[in-house]
């Protein structure tokens, strides 16, 4: 064969291979028309129980929509962003997720060489660092609830040595504890200084889940278990009033058109970081319907700046 048609066989197999790793063909989200959705019990008003919360922005990169989601545009430009959720009760202060913390660079060099231009990010501001500087003291902040433990979830949980940190037991059970392993770094959450506590969810329908575990037990800040991206996510819905609600979906999807279309992430993107494609397809199309069903909703994806960016960040308080 002459070196001319070697070079165009090359070139042809390297543009089906990266067409291929952005999914195409994508991959199908089952309508899932048969599951049960559940009413939330009214639990009070914004006025008998105040609730606040804020984004604190930890790190941020851009990136290609077609990295981001299946069937995204090569050509448009999308912004990522690593927060951890900051929110107030009267009961207490707790975080959602830490974002990127203070050992991040070090952390960031164990993961494989090919991983790192793919979720290389910039402007690294830890959340212990920025609620110093508001003159919040770290100590106060005395629960940390992880939506899973992936590397830019996980990476300020020792920034907080006396926090408790809520996770499920399926998370911690299946989470690697040596070598960095579909998007979790182990010496994030390794180490006999670590504070566990199990978040156990009750058998109490809530919206579209069967299981949920009211934290507060008042309504305003409730979890349920978010199946297919790892063995045990969480997200968490935040009530303000009836027509004020968010729902923090951690890494189900990375962008808002996951929930709209619905749509998966790019096949490459799944093999990296997803644990079971099928499972998340269920997952897309109940957030998906849930959407539909409440529009009042606010359904907030981890890293979905344009979404973020109209709830604005720390020190701004959301109430």
């Amino acid at each position: 064969m002459k070196p001319k048609r070697i070079a165009w066989v090359v070139f042809a197999v390297l543009v089906l291979t990266v067409v291929f790793a952005l999914g195409y063909p994508r991959l199908a989200v089952p309508s899932l028309n048969s599951d049960r959705e559940h009413s939330p019990e009214k639990h009070g008003t914004k006025s008998d129980f105040p609730l606040s919360f804020s984004l604190i922005a930890t790190g941020e990169a851009v990136t290609s929509e077609a990295f981001v989601v299946e069937g995204g545009s090569l050509l448009k430009k999308r912004g990522i962003i690593h927060t951890a959720v900051l929110v107030r009760h009267p009961k207490a202060s707790f975080l959602f997720d830490t974002g990127l913390g203070t050992r991040v660079a070090e952390e960031f060099r164990q993961h494989e060489f090919y991983k790192r231009p793919l979720l290389a990010y910039k402007n690294p501001k830890p959340a212990v660092l920025q609620l110093k500087e508001a003159g919040i003291d770290p100590d106060s902040i005395r629960h940390i609830f992880v939506s899973h433990l992936h590397w830019d979830h996980a990476s300020g949980i020792k920034d907080f040595p006396s926090a408790e940190i809520h996770v499920s037991p399926e998370e911690k059970g299946n989470a690697p504890m040596e070598g960095a392993k579909k998007g979790y770094i182990p010496s994030q959450y390794s180490g006999t200084e670590i504070r566990w506590q199990p978040i156990v969810f009750e058998d109490r329908a809530y919206e579209s889940y069967a299981k949920s575990k009211d934290w507060f037990g008042d309504g305003t800040v409730v979890f349920v278990p978010l199946s297919g991206h790892t063995a045990g996510s969480i997200g968490m819905f935040l009530n303000l009033a009836e027509d004020r609600r968010y729902f923090f979906t951690g890494d189900t999807t990375w962008s808002k058109e996951g929930f709209d279309l619905p749509a998966h992430k790019p096949r490459g993107s799944r093999w990296l970081v997803d644990l079971d494609p099928e499972l998340l397809g269920r997952e897309l199309d109940r957030v998906h319907r849930l959407g539909i069903r409440l529009p009042n909703l606010m359904i907030v994806p981890a890293h979905d700046k344009s979404v973020q960016e109209k709830i604005g960040f720390f020190p701004r308080w959301i109430r």
